[in-house]
């Protein structure tokens, strides 16, 4: 397998990802999966939604999601959105891995387990002392479909 055979799968998901998201059917099914997330750990809407982006997009693009609200997060938010970021790979690092041959049920189970793991490990390290400005999904701007 060469490595242009991975930039064409990285080009392919990257594409899909783009037309999903122009559309809002990416920011409308992350917005129900950090629903979920934020009721079962008590997180904030926006650690939620950046956690859950970043299994599928990856760190800088679930940035873009959030950007609007960075200004208002607390430090111990900014901590928690920092490392949900760091403990997740791509969706299209996920392929082009799985196309080098790596095994995809340990990729695609570490993944998922990162997204919760992230935000736990990030509240024990660095609490929430302050008060949060956006604290359910509701509060934020997404396709309301």
């Amino acid at each position: 397998l060469t490595h242009l055979q991975a930039l064409q799968v990285l080009v392919f998901f990257s594409s899909v990802v783009s037309l999903l998201y122009y559309y809002g059917i990416i920011q409308w099914i992350l917005s129900k999966l950090a629903r979920v997330m934020q009721l079962t750990l008590g997180t904030t809407a926006v650690e939620s939604l950046n956690a859950c982006a970043c299994v599928f997009l990856g760190q800088s693009e679930a940035a873009l999601l959030i950007r609007p609200y960075l200004e208002k997060q607390t430090a111990s938010e900014l901590h928690a959105i920092m490392t949900s970021g760091f403990s997740c790979i791509a969706g299209s690092l996920f392929a082009a891995y799985v196309s080098f041959g790596a095994c995809p049920k340990y990729l695609l189970s570490s993944t998922i387990m990162s997204a919760p793991g992230s935000l736990a490990c990030s509240k024990i390290m660095f609490p929430e002392v302050e008060e949060t400005q956006i604290k359910t999904t509701t509060d934020l701007e997404l396709p309301p479909w």
